[in-house]
């Protein structure tokens, strides 16, 4: 959409940056910045940068959850003291945490 609407101010298709912002529906102040950043650096500078949000537990490790990072994590949070095999047997008797994908399927029943 960046780059659309840039190319738009660009070519005269659109007069100004207000005009442009109300035909994609954002206010001005973004535009002006759209094009200032493409007259300065190109279409690299329109990229969408999304950042990734680290997950609350992550410096614990990587995305591999062993017994004893489970159970280095319940003492954190929790207080309690978990063996490996105490992890081991409360992981099989809990049932997983629904992820996005198990939310939007529809359930049998």
């Amino acid at each position: 959409m960046r780059l659309r609407v840039v190319a738009a101010l660009e070519s005269g298709t659109v007069g100004s940056c207000r005009q442009a912002a109300q035909v994609v529906q954002v206010s001005e102040r973004p535009v002006g910045s759209w094009r200032r950043a493409y007259r300065a650096s190109g279409r690299e500078a329109l990229a969408v940068k999304r950042k990734r949000r680290p997950g609350p537990y992550e410096p614990i490790g990587g995305p591999l959850w062993t017994r004893p990072l489970v159970a280095e994590l319940v003492r954190m949070v929790t207080g309690a003291v978990m063996t490996e095999r105490g992890v081991g047997k409360w992981l099989r008797r809990t049932p997983p945490a629904p992820t996005s994908s198990t939310r939007r399927r529809r359930m049998p029943g």
